[in-house]
């Protein structure tokens, strides 16, 4: 499932989360910058800043009702302990900080007996039910971005008493932050604010108050930011149950109003940069990958997109989604994109990963789309990783339009693509909203449309070297290679095998 619950990620696709984090600051093609962290260089810790999606277990210790510290939250989590982290799993910080290689987990700032090695290396002071508006801390008692500051404020005292200036400074200066809020804005305040705004003039209010919060965090110190924009909330499962009518669709009035808070904090984003110089700040824009997930949840893994695995799955979140709900809960979360009414799966945040970082990581230069630009096509050229059957086409013996491949793709088919299901080109193509599938050139049905808007050129078992293409050998070499991403990512999707593939014994197929 995509969704663990009505507002919480399911924690197996390890594709998901990176994209937002490693994004942040590695962006893609849509991001107004880029954050480029040089080879030799460490990053000493990870700060968030956000609700729920970002929370730990801040909510733990404060007086509110939306905590997630209790079953069945937590259950796929290590020793199936529930810790305060609306999932069932691990959230986006916690891959975030793994990814980056600092640590496993990233602790809540407000947990119980926190070391200072925890301190030095970054904590999360996320609070679940928290917006941009303080409104919406204040109707949940949660803490406000305002509250957030100010803990951050004393985080960075406990830095310098413990550890000297020097230790603060490059904290400030090198650290990775992360700012990961708004959905509760649009999902929960703005229908009490309705007297006196409508979704434009409230999405303004919502980008005033990021934009006091960015300029707190720079006079503060920090210097390298990533921002994350918010999700189609439209699609939640409690927002399709109160305003999608009878067949529960996405409520188009809600993602419009995401939509337009992230087209002007994109704009804030790129006029703030410009403004502190000094400081890299960056956009990521998830919007369109999860929207592509959840309306099409098949094509990437997932069975249910459209309910939470906790309970009912068609309002529970935080307290709702209870012990009492475990009896009716879902068996495998790995299959809804949501566990929770606000909390995605841990599948779903690791599938986002991919998605959003359409561009490595460490790209060497930024590639900017102007927002009135479309992209007309994609051309790829590569090997097995992108070859969706060009290599059916030739005499070749390294070809996969045979089962078991494409056991998990549109119809069973198997098309010559060296996977179970869709390749890397494919799911880019369909990230940027051009089409669903990327074919070979070498099809044989291949239309003008086709040719329009991009193929791929890529032949399993080629290389850069012009004698791999010619090695007969590189049969074996094709196979190893095809889209075992997936599986290389077990520790964080959820996965069993990571040291075989699925066809065969595994071994050397």
């Amino acid at each position: 499932y995509l969704l663990a619950g009505n507002l919480a990620y399911s924690c197996t696709p390890f594709v998901i989360l990176i994209s937002v984090l490693v994004c942040a600051f590695f962006p893609s093609s849509n991001n107004a910058a880029l954050i480029t962290i040089p080879q030799n260089e460490t990053i000493p810790a990870v700060i968030i800043f956000g609700d729920s999606i970002m929370d730990p277990g801040n909510n733990n210790n404060i007086k509110t009702i939306a905590k997630g510290n209790f079953p069945p939250y937590g259950r796929d989590f290590m020793g199936g302990k529930p810790t305060g982290r609306f999932c069932n799993g691990k959230i986006p910080s916690d891959f975030i900080a793994e990814t980056l290689g600092i640590k496993q987990l990233l602790p809540p700032y407000l947990g119980q007996n926190l070391q200072l090695q925890e301190l030095r290396t970054g904590v999360s002071f996320a609070s679940g039910a928290n917006g941009y508006d303080p409104l919406t801390a204040e109707l949940s008692l949660v803490l406000s971005l305002s509250d957030q500051l100010d803990l951050f404020k004393e985080y960075l005292k406990k830095i310098r008493t413990a550890m000297g200036e020097n230790a603060a400074a490059t904290i400030l200066s090198k650290g990775v932050y992360i700012l990961c809020t708004g959905s509760d804005d649009i999902a929960n305040t703005f229908p009490i604010r309705k007297l006196h705004y409508d979704i434009n003039s409230y999405t303004d209010l919502m980008a005033s108050y990021a934009s006091s919060f960015i300029q707190d965090l720079y006079g503060v110190g920090v210097r390298r930011l990533g921002v994350v924009g918010l999700p189609p909330i439209g699609c939640l499962p409690s927002q399709r149950t109160v305003n999608g009518g009878i067949g529960r669709e996405c409520s188009e009035s809600s993602n419009q109003g995401a939509r337009l808070f992230n087209s002007k904090l994109s704009s804030l984003i790129a006029s703030l940069s410009q403004k502190f110089p000094d400081a890299i700040i960056v956009y990521a824009d998830i919007y369109n990958v999860l929207l592509s997930l959840i309306q099409n949840p098949q094509h990437y893994g997932f069975e249910v997109s459209n309910k939470g695995c906790c309970g009912t799955g068609n309002i529970e979140v935080a307290f709702l989604c209870n012990r009492f709900d475990d009896a009716h809960s879902c068996k495998d979360a790995s299959k809804y994109c949501l566990f929770g009414n606000l909390a995605y799966s841990c599948s779903f945040v690791i599938l986002c990963v991919v998605l959003v970082c359409s561009f490595p990581a460490n790209n060497a230069a930024r590639i900017t789309i102007p927002n009135n630009e479309t992209i007309p096509a994609v051309i790829v050229f590569g090997d097995s990783i992108m070859d969706p059957g060009n290599n059916n086409d030739i005499k070749t013996i390294v070809k996969c339009n045979f089962p078991p491949y494409g056991r998990d793709f549109m119809e069973e088919k198997p098309t010559g693509r060296f996977c179970n299901g869709k390749i890397p080109s494919d799911i880019f193509v369909e990230s940027l909203g051009i089409k669903q599938l990327l074919p070979a050139y070498l099809d044989q049905d291949l239309q003008l449309q086709d040719l329009l808007t991009g193929v791929s050129f890529a032949s399993g078992a080629a290389g850069y070297d012009p004698l791999t293409a010619k090695v007969a050998s590189s049969i074996r070499y094709q196979f190893i290679h095809r889209f075992n991403g997936k599986l290389c990512f077990k520790f964080l999707r959820g996965f069993e095998v990571s040291t075989k593939g699925c066809c065969g014994t595994g071994n050397i197929e």
